[in-house]
Parts: C-alpha cells; structure tokens; sequence
C-alpha cells in the first residue's frame, strides 16, 4: 500500500509540473547562471591543463614520465583551486534550495488552482532561507 502512495504522489507531481511548464523556468535559470562558473572553474583545474607536447624532431616513440611526490606549486594551485570550488559550491547550494523551495510552493500553489508569479516565489525563496 505505501508503495501506491509513492506512485500516486509521484504520478501527481509530474502531472503538476507538466500543467505548468513555467515553473521549470526558475531551475533552468539557476543552471544557466551557474554554467559559465562551473565551465570556468572546469577549465582552470590543474589536471586539465595542457600537456606539454614534444618540440618538432623529437623522437616520438620516447615517453618521458616523472614520478614522485606532489611539488610544493601542485599542491599550492590544488589548495586555491579547491577554495574557489568550494565557495562556488555554497553560491552553488544556496541557489539551487532557492529554485527548489521555489518549484516546491509553486507546484503546491498551481494544485490548489491560485495563481503565482515566478517573482514572488523567487522572492519568498529569497527570505525564507
């Protein structure tokens, strides 16, 4: 019985949210304006800078491989790598549990038939948190 109810509530939100579409808009706003970061933040990660090609005559069939512990450079850009990742984590967070409470009252608003502005319910995700 308690997995019907699972369904059913389940099957109800969907049904919610594709009665009104506009309240998959403040999501897809929220991941526009964190792309940018993250593409940015993606690009900047040590582990996906370039590696350094071969100059022009050098034998191709030579591997050249370093091994050892982390030079104190690497761990320094890992360091501030990792605190502008973690500050865009919480920018990150803080954003999406907006869009979520969001979409949540909405949804709840649009089932009981008011109607609702995706500005208030921003605005009211806004203050609440």
């Amino acid at each position: 019985m308690m997995i019907m109810g699972a369904v059913d509530a389940f099957a109800r939100t969907i049904v919610t949210i594709t009665r009104n579409p506009k309240l998959l808009l403040i999501p897809l706003v929220i991941s526009i304006i964190l792309s940018p970061i993250s593409a940015y933040l993606v690009n900047e990660m040590p582990m996906f800078e370039g590696i350094p090609e071969l100059q022009e005559g050098d034998n191709e069939s030579i591997i050249f491989e370093e091994h050892g512990a982390f030079s104190e450079e690497m761990l320094n850009e890992l360091a501030d790598f990792f605190k502008l990742l973690m500050v865009f984590m919480v920018v990150s967070l803080l954003l999406q549990a907006l869009s979520e409470y969001a979409v949540i009252k909405g949804a709840l608003i649009a089932e009981e038939g008011r109607e609702y502005s995706l500005v208030d319910l921003i605005y009211e995700g806004y203050t609440r948190e």
